[in-house]
């Protein structure tokens, strides 16, 4: 019961905290693309007090496209969207205390400290509305992305598989630059 009030509580401060923009920190700036290839694209994502990440997309069949998030508008939207007490093995977020405690963070963690040469893939994303409000969910790459945010990243990227999605999430929670198609993405290789 206890553990509860704790989450439920840390939530709230994090809710709080989340929908406070810094009036010191500018607007958080893009990962920078380092690599581009016909297989692979890689984004470095500095991680504040640590090595710097890497994340890549790969060609897909499908259309998807990168969208730079801003962590904190991000996880401000993903905690507000999640129960204020998320059950085991969700798609729910979970406050940034908390997050350690996932019950795969030491792979993600070893994951990117792989570095450049074994980039983390974009964490797909999926978000839409749903009522009179809006859902983010993933069904993937929540690990990673608890390690991304319990590690206060200022930016990074994801993978969204609709258009519409893509410019949503963008209009809530980018950076200010557009969602990029991965078919434009990897034309520029060509």
């Amino acid at each position: 019961m206890l553990t509860r009030l704790r989450i439920g509580l840390d939530r709230a401060r994090d809710l709080r905290e989340a929908g406070r923009p810094s009036p010191i920190q500018p607007r958080p700036l893009p990962s920078e693309l380092v690599d581009l290839s016909a297989q692979r694209a890689t984004w470095r994502v500095v991680v504040p007090g640590q090595a710097d990440c890497y994340m890549a997309a790969m060609p897909a069949e499908t259309e998807r496209f990168v969208v730079h998030l801003d962590a904190q508008k991000f996880y401000g939207l993903w905690l507000g969207t999640s129960p204020a007490f998320p059950q085991l093995n969700s798609q729910d977020c979970v406050p940034r205390r908390v997050m350690p405690l996932d019950s795969k963070y030491a792979s993600a963690a070893a994951a990117f400290r792989a570095g450049r040469i074994e980039p983390v893939a974009l964490p797909p994303v999926g978000y839409w509305l749903e009522g009179s409000g809006y859902e983010v969910a993933m069904s993937n790459g929540m690990t990673r992305t608890f390690w991304l945010l319990a590690n206060r990243v200022r930016s990074f990227p994801v993978s969204v598989d609709n258009a519409t999605w893509a410019t949503m999430l963008n209009n809530m929670a980018g950076v200010g630059v557009a969602p990029i198609a991965y078919r434009e993405l990897f034309s520029r290789h060509a």
